[in-house]
């Protein structure tokens, strides 16, 4: 799961992440699909209460990313997520997995911030995977939010497939306009005071462009308008930052993961730069 609140191209390879169905169950990597607004699929939507003097939230976050599942030693389904938190599916065959959970928590790396998945259900059908989560998003110092992935969908990546999903996000890739009013392409940046004291955060509007070019089977990489270079690994419709640890002037990356169709690309990406954090959760580009 992707993209918590506080916590983010013609096509040129197919729609589904994968060319077969898994051998068995769940076992593999599912990549969500591409997050569609107009249907509601892969927008998790967030609520936020008021705190403070700060408005209460409602937001639609796309989900992208991998969850990679397998079973463990005792037979249960295991999964664990790009972002880096593992789940244990308690009840799981080879075409339904759930749990439901008060205490299945994780403190996520990427956003900064815990959150707890109340319920998580999976169905598989051949190599796609229909995904409903209930969770709760705890802010730090705040209230909670409340967290709801009605239409999730997920695609199973095949292995073995013959084509090199890297060659599809060769080219230029653009921001969208910023758009503060649904946080589209506004990174937020989250700095503390001398005594180590959280500061109110301040929110930087994303523009300009990213050059990608393939660098080897299943692999990528993007030079930014800083002349900086990052690279990434490719499975299905997703690049995620490979090695997760990149450094270019004061920037660190520690996450970085994009999921296109062709022409269409949305983002997640969150590290360091100067003692802040600087996450963006809801990135958005267009194919030049």
């Amino acid at each position: 799961m992707r993209n918590l609140l506080l916590f983010v191209l013609v096509p040129l390879f197919p729609a589904c992440n994968g060319s077969s169905s898994p051998p068995s169950g769940f076992e593999g990597t599912w990549n969500y699909d591409l997050p569609d607004r107009a249907s509601g699929t892969n927008l998790a939507h967030v609520s936020c209460p008021a705190q403070g003097g700060a408005p209460a939230v409602e937001l639609d976050i796309p989900q992208i990313g991998a969850l990679v599942l397998a079973r463990d030693a005792d037979g249960a389904l295991a999964g664990r997520t790009d972002q880096g938190c593992s789940w244990t599916f308690h009840d799981a065959d080879d075409e339904h997995a759930s749990f439901a959970s008060a205490e299945a928590t994780c403190d996520n790396p990427v956003i900064g911030s815990s959150y707890t998945i109340t319920r998580w259900t999976l169905a598989r059908d051949g190599a796609e995977a229909a995904e409903v989560v209930d969770a709760i998003s705890h802010r730090p110092g705040g209230a909670d939010c409340d967290f709801v992935l009605a239409a999730g969908k997920r695609t199973w990546v095949d292995p073995d497939a013959d084509d090199d999903p890297a060659a599809a996000f060769v080219g230029s890739w653009a921001y969208l306009p910023p758009d503060p009013l649904i946080r589209t392409n506004v990174a937020t940046v989250a700095c503390a005071d001398a005594e180590g004291n959280p500061l109110p955060p301040s929110y930087e509007p994303q523009v300009g462009s990213i050059a990608l070019e393939r660098t080897g089977p299943h692999t990528a990489a993007a030079t930014d308008g800083d002349g900086c270079t990052w690279t990434f690994a490719v499975h299905g419709n997703t690049a995620l930052l490979d090695p997760p640890a990149q450094r270019c002037g004061p920037l660190t990356l520690h996450h970085w993961a994009l999921a296109g169709d062709g022409g269409h690309a949305f983002e997640v990406r969150s590290g360091e730069r100067a003692g802040c954090r600087v996450l963006l959760t809801i990135g958005e580009r267009t194919r030049q």
